[in-house]
């Protein structure tokens, strides 16, 4: 029997009852799932139902593409404003869980920001993970920045309690790692020079104090 036999012979009534069947049974999950996402407030409930619309408009605008009769509006106009919705929904949460870690981390104690910092990154790029590929949200990167100034706020402090307390090696080991870091990330050294001659400047202090036994152990 010819492919169009298979449809329109002996067979053909019964195939066309199951797809009608089956895109029916897409048109009510969707029916099912616009209040329910209107009413959800969690973003993973959201997420959740958006991912299952839109699964269901993808498997529908398929039968569309096919010439076969669905649902109005069509799957091809619903399905870009689900995936639109889903985009908004992730990068919304993105940007909450960036401004919740920049107030936290604010008002917590130098030794704390990292911390809070490290946690809402794994979050966010969690979320940034759920983008549609080649997608990325500007503010994980500006967490990341702060990351790295958070790291980098809490080796110095560290560094000038050890020198308070006259241990200038343990001093000294801490103000070379944080150069490193500074000379070490994505920021142009350029744009870092006060950064680095200050810590660079430490360092030859503390260098001079340990050669000359002035700084606590050689």
């Amino acid at each position: 029997m010819s492919f169009l036999g298979r449809w329109f012979g002996r067979g053909g009534r019964r195939r066309s009852a199951e797809l009608r069947a089956r895109i029916e049974s897409l048109a009510v999950a969707i029916d099912e799932r616009v209040p329910k996402l209107d009413k959800a407030r969690a973003s993973t409930t959201r997420l959740s139902l958006l991912d299952e619309l839109i699964r269901a408009s993808e498997e529908l605008q398929a039968f569309e593409l096919q010439g076969e009769p669905t649902i109005s509006p069509p799957p091809s106009q619903i399905l870009p404003a689900f995936r639109q919705q889903r985009e908004e929904l992730i990068r919304a949460e993105i940007e909450t869980i960036v401004r919740k870690a920049v107030a936290a981390q604010e008002a917590a104690d130098l030794d704390k920001r990292v911390g809070i910092v490290q946690k809402a990154l794994q979050k966010a790029a969690e979320w940034e993970g759920l983008l549609p590929e080649g997608r990325v949200a500007q503010p994980v990167a500006e967490l990341k920045a702060l990351l790295h100034v958070a790291r980098l706020e809490a080796i110095v402090e560290e560094a000038r309690r050890h020198e308070f307390k006259g241990d200038a090696r343990r001093a000294l080991d801490l103000y070379q790692e944080a150069l490193y870091l500074v000379l070490n990330d994505e920021v142009p050294d350029e744009q870092q020079q006060e950064e680095i001659h200050a810590l660079d400047a430490k360092i030859r202090t503390l260098s001079e104090r340990r050669s000359s036994g002035r700084g606590g152990e050689a």
